[in-house]
């Protein structure tokens, strides 16, 4: 969705079968990396790379939330725009149903 939003209309030509697939696969290999790395380490490097990778993931997921909250809000204010130019231009509430 962050994707679709932030780049319109050529979220077409750059989200293409062959990047998903390779972005799935590099997800699915670090994943295994990264268990495969938590089961050989001791139990306190162990909770530091958790705690790390934790607040990490917190930080990024929380800038792509205001990121998406702040792009929907310009279209919502750009839509509105728009709607009270057709008000004053026709004299008449457009008909959405």
């Amino acid at each position: 969705m962050f994707l679709a939003l932030q780049l319109h209309f050529r979220y077409q030509e750059l989200g293409t079968h062959k990047r998903v697939v390779a972005v799935v696969i590099s997800i699915w290999a670090m994943s295994a990396f990264l268990s495969l790395m938590i089961l050989r380490v001791s139990f306190d490097i162990r909770n530091i790379i958790s705690v790390f990778l934790g607040i990490v993931d917190l930080i990024l997921t929380t800038l792509v939330y205001i990121r998406i909250y702040l792009v929907v809000r310009f279209h919502k204010n750009q839509i509105q725009v728009l709607q009270v130019q057709q008000v004053a231009q026709t004299g008449e509430l457009p008909n959405f149903a």
